[in-house]
């Protein structure tokens, strides 16, 4: 009787464990990518269209190979590890992210940053975008500001915390 009550035993305790690993793994995953995944895809997919002749679609596939494929992310350059830790909703990565060499750069590194910026707000969705940019300064918030407005349709798209949180930031 007591091998069958330890094994009982045992044998609850191992689920429990499996139970509150997948539920933390769970609310773990809830919290990094904020957007819902149909509504991520769909904002992916607008904004970065698999195949077209404008830059986007290049990026997209820069995007699937490096921040989006686990196999590569051990490989990512500096810029590519702070993308990632922002992706995932880190404050301290978001914060790194903005301030990053890139964000004023010209050419394609400062273009770069500005498309990294539209990914951000498209995992991170509004609510939590809009809470880590209103932790920047004036000036990050205007430049993410910027670097939005030349590529979010805010009619289709508001937005509205993130676009009220960067418009502030606006010289009056």
């Amino acid at each position: 009787m007591a091998v069958t009550s330890t094994n009982e035993t045992l044998s609850n305790f191992m689920f429990l464990r499996r139970f509150v690993s997948v539920l933390v793994m769970g609310l773990v995953s809830a919290t990094s990518l904020a957007a819902s995944p149909t509504r991520f895809q769909t904002l992916y997919d607008y904004y970065f269209p698999k195949s077209s002749n404008y830059v986007t679609s290049g990026y997209r596939k820069w995007f699937d190979q490096t921040v989006f494929n686990s196999e590569a992310r051990h490989d990512l350059a500096r810029n590519e590890r702070m993308l990632y830790g922002a992706m995932r909703g880190d404050s301290a990565a978001f914060h790194a992210f903005l301030h990053s060499s890139y964000r004023r750069a010209g050419g394609e590194f400062g273009e770069t940053w500005n498309y990294e910026c539209v990914l951000l707000l498209l995992v991170l969705d509004d609510e939590r975008f809009a809470s880590l940019l209103a932790q920047e300064d004036q000036n990050t918030r205007a430049l993410v500001g910027a670097a939005l407005n030349s590529q979010i349709d805010w009619r289709k798209h508001p937005f509205p915390k993130t676009r009220k949180i960067y418009l502030s930031a606006r010289p009056k």
